[in-house]
């Protein structure tokens, strides 16, 4: 028996529970995963669709005998207004950050045309904290911050890398 959720991506909290049809769930090996489906909106629904399924700001659950099986953003949604469904689209938590580019945070006074100038390098660190130094700076953009947590674990092994803008 499987259940389906809509929660708040940045706090967990359970905004809806909804019937969809038609799912598909995808597990892929070091990328993101997917879940699609078609959820009816009842006549009698209480509540906004439109604002409980917000991209980038909405969370999928898939519970399978109360026991959750997958879980990650929603983002797509394509409704139908005459058979009153909408069609959602959501990817494994990996994808949070498929669509950063590794760039430091724009400043007021600059312009596009130096986004190929900027570079983040980084000179005998440790592996580890290059991951999270770039976590961290693709939260810092504007409306970036899904308060992603990284661990202080360290490898022992330094790196040199150079990311540029363009």
């Amino acid at each position: 028996d499987w259940t389906y959720l809509l929660a708040d991506l940045m706090t967990g909290a359970v905004t809806a529970q909804i019937v969809m049809t038609g799912v598909r769930i995808s597990q892929r090996l070091n990328t993101a995963g997917t879940m699609n489906g078609t959820w009816a909106v009842p006549q009698n629904f209480n509540g906004d669709p439109y604002t409980l399924t917000t991209p980038a700001r909405t969370m999928g659950v898939a519970l399978r005998d109360g026991r959750p099986m997958w879980a990650g953003p929603l983002w797509t949604r394509r409704p139908d207004g005459d058979k009153q469904t909408v069609e959602l689209g959501f990817s494994d938590p990996w994808s949070l950050l498929d669509s950063r580019f590794v760039l430091p945070p724009f400043t007021p006074d600059g312009t596009t045309s130096q986004v190929s100038a900027l570079t983040t390098a980084f000179a005998q660190v440790e592996q580890n904290d290059i991951a999270r130094q770039l976590v961290a700076q693709a939260q810092a953009h504007m409306g970036g911050d899904y308060g992603i947590v990284v661990d202080g674990t360290v490898s022992g092994i330094l790196r040199d890398r150079s990311y540029a803008g363009h």
